[in-house]
């Protein structure tokens, strides 16, 4: 039987009758279509990665895979830790026996979310959903906030479809956590709210926006709270006195924020304070922005294909013609003197963007001599464990973007602005003009396009982690014959490789990666590049526990004529060439004493 179509009358009518329905509730469709408009975006953008999506991760560079394959052994503790009532989640299984090895670095717990995904399908694939969804997210606060501010639908859909293309986050898409701005852009939607009207609903949605921030990632938590609070302080000096109830509110919210996030701070700050050292300026400095960082872009578009230049990998600047539609959104706000909720949310914005700037620069900022950065490294102890003080640019890249759709909507009402007689082509000619506009600031700077790392195959493991998984026991502790020098990010990547390996045999490694190192670990490298299967390097494993050596066919094999004290028995050899040995204790080395381990 052949289908029946309605008439063309009647098919008219339909498409009539949902043109009719979108132009009367818009509201009721801008969800929907702006949130495949950012599933796409982001889609087309990340596809190099899905093409693989349980065999590759994205970074900015090869090199920096081993933060990507780190951030998705993250993922999956995190999840491991969440089927298990979250026992024992501070006590990561590396860097054995080191206690608390987990807020060594970013605990990132936000990642929860996608533990079905982690339990489902693995950490890989958990890791590119946390990514999309969060990038999804960022688009859709934005929009949302954009049109709490008043912006026409139009302008707050490209402002989400920019903050969607955030350039930093995929210039570094190994950094996963820096990805979930939407908390950020939530807590300044519940604060510009308390600058109108203070409530215990804004204050409680601020409190619970910068704890999800530090949940996100502790170092944005940080910088968000830090611009937050000294933005609507300085919007509140010149008034204060018809404002203080209003800062008040903010900071009260911004308190609360903080103490509902000390479980997570509180535990990281203790093992930083255990095992870290305070970041030398001069270090911190090598990761701060220059001046001129802020005046090259990075990324594909306009600009790359126009003058014909070479993709940079240090430009902050999120697009010129973007910042210059901010600047006229940020300049029409200063001339409306911040009489209006648009002209007071685009200056807060502003300032935001300028005090992150600034920041960005760390200890490369200098005034008349002084450095504001060693300033504050100096007098708050806090300010030494930061090591990457651009990562701010990340918040000026958000003000920045957002600014450039007040910018937008600004150009529209501009177009509109006109007499009873040519209202009616005036709008016309604001909608026919907005959407070539928007998108020519769209494509201005695209994402850049990722590297792809290879992960290891977790359905298909070697033959040495079979063996490990095989085991009765997992609770013993291993190492892997691998020790990197300090400082060499590259030479980790088999180490972090083997923690995503955890995943199948389960057992504790020696080894490990984190944002800081344990002495005991360093000097566990230390002796055995100095001297492997030395009699020192040999009983600071067995003294510390450890039974199984795992031997990579490009480490040293066991001399025959090692040391007395312990003895190596080879136990198994996998077709790739790694060897498992077993470590034991001679029965007449009569040597006791304290782990150095412990």
């Amino acid at each position: 039987m052949s289908p029946r179509f309605p008439p063309a009358n009647t098919a008219r009518q339909i498409v009539t009758s949902l043109w009719v329905s979108f132009r009367r509730q818009p509201r009721v469709w801008a969800f929907p279509l702006v949130s495949a408009l950012y599933l796409c975006l982001a889609f087309a953008a990340y596809w190099p990665v899905l093409k693989y999506p349980a065999a590759t991760l994205p970074a900015g560079k090869p090199t920096l895979g081993v933060v990507a394959l780190f951030n998705a052994w993250t993922i999956w503790w995190n999840a491991d830790r969440l089927a298990h009532g979250l026992a024992g989640y501070w006590d990561a299984p590396i860097f054995w026996p080191e206690k608390g090895s987990f807020g060594l670095s970013e605990p990132q717990p936000l990642t929860l979310i996608v533990a079905p995904v982690v339990w489902l399908w693995g950490p890989v694939v958990a890791y590119h959903t946390y990514f999309l969804l969060n990038v999804w997210l960022n688009g859709i606060s934005a929009f949302f906030f954009c049109r709490r501010l008043g912006l026409s639908g139009e302008a707050a859909g490209f402002s989400g479809a920019f903050v969607v293309g955030l350039p930093l986050i995929w210039q570094q898409p190994e950094l996963v956590q820096y990805v979930p701005l939407w908390p950020v852009i939530w807590s300044w939607s519940c604060a510009f709210r308390l600058w109108e009207q203070v409530t215990p609903k804004s204050i409680t949605g601020l409190s619970i926006a910068v704890a999800l921030a530090f949940a996100a990632n502790l170092h944005m938590g940080l910088f968000s709270v830090g611009l937050l609070g000294g933005g609507w302080l300085l919007m509140g000096i010149g008034r204060i006195r018809s404002k203080w109830k209003q800062v008040a509110g903010i900071y009260a919210g911004l308190i609360i924020g903080t103490l509902l996030a000390l479980p997570i701070f509180l535990p990281v700050m203790r093992a930083v304070a255990r095992h870290g050292t305070g970041r030398s300026p001069s270090a911190v400095a090598l990761l701060s922005a220059r001046p001129g960082d802020w005046l090259r872009t990075s990324g594909y578009g306009l600009e790359a294909t126009l003058v014909g230049r070479s993709v940079s990998e240090e430009g902050f600047n999120p697009g010129w013609l973007r910042t210059l539609f901010a600047g006229v959104g940020l300049g029409a706000a200063v001339i409306a003197g911040g009489k209006t909720p648009l002209a007071n949310a685009s200056i807060f914005l502003g300032l935001v963007a300028s005090l992150a700037v600034l920041g960005s620069l760390g200890p490369n900022l200098t005034l008349l001599g002084f450095s504001p950065w060693e300033y504050l490294y100096r007098e708050i102890p806090l300010f030494s464990w930061i090591r990457s003080p651009y990562r701010l640019a990340y918040l000026a890249q958000l003000a920045i973007l957002i600014l450039s759709g007040v910018g937008l909507s600004i150009f529209d009402q501009y177009l509109n602005r006109s007499g009873p007689a040519t209202e009616k082509r005036r709008s016309k000619l604001s909608r026919w003009l907005i959407l070539p506009v928007g998108t020519i600031l769209l494509v201005e700077l695209l994402p850049t396009r990722p590297s792809l790392v290879l992960a290891p195959n977790l359905a298909n493991p070697p033959g040495w982690v079979q063996f490990l998984a095989d085991r009765s026991d997992s609770s013993r502790p291993i190492v892997l014959l691998d020790f990197p020098a300090e400082h060499r990010l590259v030479e980790y990547r088999r180490i972090v490789q083997t923690m995503l390996w955890q995943t199948r045999f389960r057992s504790p490694l020696v080894n490990g990666y984190s944002g800081f190192f344990p002495e005991n670990w360093l000097n566990l490298c230390r002796t055995w590049r100095a001297g492997p299967y030395s009699r020192e390097a040999l009983d600071l494993l067995e003294r510390g526990g450890v039974e199984l050596l795992v031997r990579p066919p490009d480490f040293p094999r066991p001399p025959e004529d090692g040391p007395t004290s312990c003895r190596l028995d080879l136990i198994y050899t996998d077709e790739a060439g790694y060897q498992i040995y077993r470590l034991t204790k001679c029965p007449h080395s009569n040597e006791t004493g304290p782990s150095p381990l412990q």
